[in-house]
């Protein structure tokens, strides 16, 4: 027997029982140490000197040469990485401003393509940028910041307006002029680009420099006659193109369009996702949008249109002389009513009926008005329980006693929000049940501040007084019916020391409030009329007086005083649509993947199509037609389901609740019982656009490589 063979036969034997040790500790190892140094190699000594000198030939000494090199090949990869980035980067640079540049001007050439490109590219940041108040145009014209003057009313960031005519002007001139004169005339871009970017920069300008905040209506009209012109000179086209066309051309693509992709069924996936994607947009825009109608209608509906509010704390003197005023001519044509408001902190503690000895107590936010006022200003009124029944039972200006028992003390009238903690228990259905009942005695602690922002007695600085609990009140807004409770104008006034009061020495010191509601009469504008007459009506009036708290007096529409919060809920709005919008852009691509599929396989049809005649055009059209039918009937499904599903969208709960025991809307947290629903017109007709033209777009990339098809080459190979 052959020892040789012995002995390699025992030494595969020996590494075969020993394989993983081996494997796993030398081999494997050493494998990922070749390939990782092969990898370094290829970057630095090959693929870096291709980026740098793509063109040069190289001697077999050269390549030689790079061997001895080895050791340094590590030394030499960071800086290989490097340059690739960096070379990648320009050439990236490059082509995307060479592309720009052209599409602009028309220019072939790289340098002067490159140098329209960057001119294009920072009028397109300075316009469209510059047109949603971003900064950078005010740095530019000289300014370190924002101008005081957009900003409104102490608000923390400037106001966010889109200024409508520089933003269409620089989309007029500077994207949809360069794209139809790309298939026109080409060679007028060149001309057209410069004088483009100018306009469309002076149209910014212009409307940044004005003292007073508005949208500039010239620059948008300008736009719009523009855009009017183009849309009716394409219109004229068309019918020019339709009345010297064959009608059987017309049917030929509708019919080639139908014959072709009928089969298909695999074309329904799309119409099912375009169906599925405008039912969740629609209700995501349906629920959200109720829920910021219904925080801007109860914000409304708990304050006049316009609010005069001085200082937090110190309140301002000389109330009743202005809103005597405003109910006179000329200012009653604009004003129909007026209510002075006294806020305040307090402590509540309300004694349990169950057992006197223990109450609830809690921190409250004290509101004093004159009832009749506020219900005349606000939509208050709606929010009383017993008032709604019976209003000559709630009084909060005159001492009442209860009716059942005429010898108890006569004590003012006090409206607690119904969800004070402790007073009432809600049900998750909504439901309340009220722990106490009418003419329930409640213990108001106040703090009293005067007009120089101290304490009226700093050794006894709380002013307590009890309260007979006459009403509850549920606006709606769990943050305000948790907080806040009412009592009469006068009582507050007089409690915290804000009433009319005389000096020692024979001084008047004049009665004080912190806010004025002021509702408008029907058909005045907010915005403009009435805020402006409300500003000069208080500008002329303030003036005859001397009183620093004067000076702090703002003039606020209910919108701007509510603005913060209003903009959160509408911000979280527009983040659900644009986050659901971006989900739906799956359909988009899902339409390009299944029509490019049906391209491919459609090959030796199309390639027939086209040798018998059909255009390029009639062939990108029998696609992108069908694509649009796809959008069209999708979107119609998708917002009649989604629809239906809003309208019964509590109903869909109420089952879910039942069936699995899953509850969306906890109407324990939520402010509102039910899932607000609304569908908008407006909103249903933007998202059937919106499918269709995203179904168009979808199908372009695949219309493209149809409509460029060589008959020849598409009968060759089928």
């Amino acid at each position: 027997m052959n020892v040789n063979k012995i002995i390699k036969s025992a030494g595969k034997s020996f590494l075969t029982l020993t394989g993983p040790i081996w494997l796993l500790l030398v081999y494997w190892p050493w494998q990922l140490i070749v390939g990782l140094f092969g990898v370094c190699y290829y970057l630095v000594f090959v693929r870096t000197p291709n980026v740098l000198f793509p063109r040069q030939a190289r001697s077999r000494r050269a390549m030689r040469l790079r061997g001895y090199l080895v050791p340094l090949v590590f030394l030499g990869l960071i800086p290989a990485l490097v340059i690739q980035i960096l070379v990648m980067l320009w050439h990236l640079f490059v082509w995307w401003h060479k592309s720009l540049g052209q599409w602009q001007t028309g220019f072939q050439k790289t340098v002067p393509a490159v140098l329209a490109g960057l001119i294009a590219e920072a009028a397109f940041i300075l316009v469209f940028i510059g047109s949603f108040h971003h900064p950078l145009p005010w740095s530019l014209m000289g300014y370190s910041e924002v101008p005081d003057r957009w900003y409104r009313y102490e608000a923390i960031d400037p106001v966010r307006v889109l200024l409508t005519g520089p933003f269409l002007i620089g989309a007029f001139w500077m994207v949809l002029i360069p794209t139809i004169l790309t298939g026109l005339w080409p060679k007028i871009k060149k001309f057209l680009f410069l004088p483009g970017i100018a306009l469309s920069i002076l149209a910014l300008y212009t409307s940044l420099i004005p003292e007073e905040q508005y949208i500039n209506n010239r620059w948008t009209i300008a736009a719009g006659i523009m855009f009017l012109s183009v849309v009716l000179i394409a219109m004229m086209i068309m019918a020019w193109k339709t009345l010297h066309r064959p009608t059987s051309l017309r049917q030929f693509v509708w019919f080639s369009a139908i014959r072709l992709l009928e089969k298909k069924r695999i074309a329904l996936f799309s119409l099912a996702a375009v169906t599925l994607c405008t039912a969740m947009l629609l209700i995501i825009m349906s629920v959200m949008g109720g829920f910021v109608d219904q925080v801007r209608n109860k914000s409304h509906g708990l304050m006049g249109d316009i609010i005069l509010e001085g200082d937090p704390i110190r309140g301002f003197p000389y109330y009743e002389g202005f809103i005597e005023q405003l109910k006179k001519p000329p200012y009653n044509a604009v004003v129909q009513d007026a209510t002075p408001i006294i806020f305040t902190a307090g402590l509540m503690r309300v004694p349990k009926p169950w057992d006197k000895s223990s109450s609830w107590t809690n921190t409250v936010q004290v509101q004093g008005i004159d009832l009749e006022g506020r219900i005349a200003v606000t939509q208050f009124g709606k929010s009383l329980n017993i008032y709604h029944q019976d209003p000559g039972k709630v009084t909060l200006d005159q001492p009442i006693t209860p009716p059942d028992d005429p010898e108890a003390d006569k004590l003012f009238g006090l409206i607690y929000g119904l969800d004070v903690y402790g007073l009432s228990e809600r049900n998750r259905d909504g439901i309340y049940r009220r722990r106490i009942g009418p003419y329930h005695t409640a213990l108001l602690s106040l703090i009293p501040i005067t007009r120089k922002g101290t304490l009226v007695d700093a050794s006894a600085p709380a002013v307590s007084q009890n309260f007979y609990m006459v009403d509850d009140s549920r606006t709606g807004v769990y943050e305000i019916d948790a907080k806040y409770v009412y009592v009469g104008f006068d009582v507050l006034q007089r409690l915290l020391y804000m009433n009319r009061q005389e000096t020692v020495d024979g001084k008047i010191i004049p009665a004080r409030t912190h806010q004025i509601y002021i509702k408008l009469r029907p058909g005045v504008d907010m915005n403009t009329t009435g805020l402006s007459e409300i500003y000069r009506a208080w500008f002329k009036y303030s003036i005859q007086f001397d009183d620093p708290l004067l000076e702090n007096v703002s003039v606020n529409t209910w919108e701007d005083y509510n603005a913060t919060f209003i903009a959160a809920v509408e911000n979280e709005k527009r983040l659900m649509v644009i986050l659901f919008g971006i989900i739906s852009i799956v359909a988009v691509f899902l339409i390009l993947a299944i029509f490019y599929m049906i391209v491919v396989e459609k090959t030796r049809d199309i390639g027939i199509l086209k040798s018998i005649g059909a255009s390029a055009y009639q062939i990108a059209a029998i696609f992108l037609a069908y694509a649009g039918a796809i959008g069209f009937v999708g979107s119609i499904l998708g917002t009649t389901m989604g629809y239906y599903f809003v309208k019964h969208i509590n109903e869909i709960q109420d089952w879910l609740i039942e069936v699995f025991g899953w509850r969306v809307w906890n109407r324990e947290v939520y402010s509102f019982d039910r899932i607000p629903g609304d569908v908008r017109s407006e909103d249903v007709v933007m998202i059937i656009i919106a499918a269709i033209v995203a179904s168009i777009i979808g199908a372009v990339i695949p219309a493209i490589r149809a409509a460029k098809m060589n008959p020849v080459e598409a009968l060759r190979y089928e």
